[in-house]
C-alpha cells in the first residue's frame, strides 16, 4: 500500500539509508509496474545513496536543497525506469512548504527533531516497537553478523560441525 511504502521511503533517508531507500522506490514500482520493471537497478541504489551522503554533509542544508534533490531522485528515476509514487513527491513538498513556514515562525528550528520521531511512530505502528527499535538503532544486522562471524568461526575452528540435511522422507 502507497503508505506504507512512503513510511518505508522516508524513514530510509532519515536514516540516511539510500540504498535502502533506492530498494523501497524500485520495490514500490515494481509492485505497480509489472510490465516495465525497473533497470540498472545497482546503478540507481548508487545514486539514491550518493545523494543521501550529500543531503547530510553538515556544510550543506538539506532543506535549502530540498528542489535539487527531488530533481536528482527524478531523474535518476526516469534514467532507471522507477516509476516515481505520487504521494512520496507529494510528501517531499509538502515537507519543503511546512518547513518553509516554520523557519519564518522561527529560523532556528530544526526541522529532523520533530520529523524523526513521527516516522518512528509511524514505523512502530506498522512493524512493532521492538522490531522497529532494532532496526533503527541497527541491532538486528549487528546481531545477524555476529551470529554469523561466531558460527563460522565455530565451524573453522573445528568447535562445531555443520549439521547434515535431512529430507523430509528420511527418518
Amino acid at each position: 500500500n502507497d503508505h506504507e511504502a512512503i513510511v518505508d521511503i522516508l524513514s530510509s533517508f532519515i536514516r540516511r539509508d539510500g540504498r535502502k531507500a533506492g530498494q523501497h522506490m524500485i520495490s514500490d514500482s515494481n509492485r505497480r509496474r509489472s510490465d516495465d520493471n525497473a533497470v540498472g537497478e545497482e546503478l540507481f541504489f548508487q545514486k539514491i545513496e550518493a545523494l543521501t551522503w550529500k543531503a547530510t554533509d553538515p556544510n550543506t542544508h538539506f532543506m535549502e536543497h530540498l528542489g535539487t534533490y527531488i530533481s536528482v531522485i527524478c531523474n535518476a528515476a526516469a534514467t532507471h525506469h522507477v516509476m516515481m509514487n505520487s504521494a512520496f513527491i507529494s510528501a517531499a513538498l509538502a515537507v519543503k512548504v511546512q518547513e518553509g513556514i516554520a523557519l519564518a515562525l522561527d529560523p532556528n528550528l530544526e526541522m529532523w527533531k520533530i520529523a524523526t520521531p513521527i516516522i518512528v511512530e509511524s514505523e512502530r505502528r506498522k512493524k512493532g516497537l521492538i522490531k522497529s527499535a532494532t532496526h533503527i538503532l541497527g541491532y538486528d544486522k549487528w546481531v545477524r553478523d555476529l551470529m554469523r562471524k561466531d558460527t563460522n568461526s565455530a565451524i573453522s575452528e573445528g568447535r562445531v560441525t555443520r549439521m547434515p540435511t535431512t529430507t523430509s522422507n528420511q527418518k
